[in-house]
């Protein structure tokens, strides 16, 4: 009997913790979704003062648009780095069949998800500033507070993506992607300015590759 009643009582534990467990996941999921409904709203002037429109895929890709292996026409990529880096990593961020499409999470990846976490009315009144352009249509936005590194997004052609040294952080750190680098000093290591693509030769690769700024 003793065995029995103690049996029930862990269930009836376990069953009141699983439900707080989901409760607790139900609420954190409910305020992330405001927070990004929050986003989306303070965003909306700036898509509108660029004739851009916030779509649900500017705000979150999907799957399809964050898989680097079948990058589609435009690539949009990121680059969060400290000043004294000399060449901190551009990383891969999604693909869109339009370069507007591109264009808008651009955007939004610029203004609501920034390394310092700041608000998107922030970071538009920030003492920093932030240099936008279009480089045959595509956006490039860069800022560089002081003493708080550098933040840069901007958009490509897939083509001109493969001259550039942009690497995905969501693929593991052993897999080289499409293309494996050249070990041009034969120790099984990739070249030291090797960040996910490869160039016949390094310095060529670096200068067509450039800065995050």
């Amino acid at each position: 009997k003793r065995r029995e009643e103690e049996r029930q009582r862990r269930a009836k534990e376990f069953s009141e913790l699983k439900e707080k467990w989901a409760e607790y996941r139900r609420r954190k999921r409910e305020s992330q979704r405001q927070k990004d409904e929050q986003k989306a709203k303070d965003a909306e002037p700036l898509f509108k003062k660029r004739n851009l429109v916030l779509t649900a895929a500017a705000r979150a890709p999907p799957a399809a648009n964050q898989d680097s292996k079948k990058m589609k026409p435009f690539v949009v990529w990121s680059c969060e780095g400290e000043t004294y880096e000399r060449f901190p990593s551009k990383e891969f961020d999604s693909s869109f069949e339009s370069l507007r499409d591109a264009n808008s999470r651009a955007l939004f990846l610029f203004y609501a998800n920034n390394p310092w976490g700041l608000a998107v009315e922030e970071m538009q009144r920030g003492d920093h500033p932030i240099d936008e352009k279009f480089v045959d249509g595509a956006l490039k936005l860069h800022t560089q507070p002081d003493d708080s590194g550098m933040w840069t997004v901007g958009v490509v052609p897939k083509a001109a993506s493969a001259h550039m040294q942009i690497r995905d952080a969501r693929v593991a750190e052993d897999q080289w992607g499409p293309f494996a680098p050249v070990d041009e000093d034969d120790d099984g290591e990739p070249p030291y300015w090797y960040h996910g693509q490869t160039f016949d030769d390094g310095a060529a690769g670096l200068a067509l590759a450039g800065f995050c700024f």
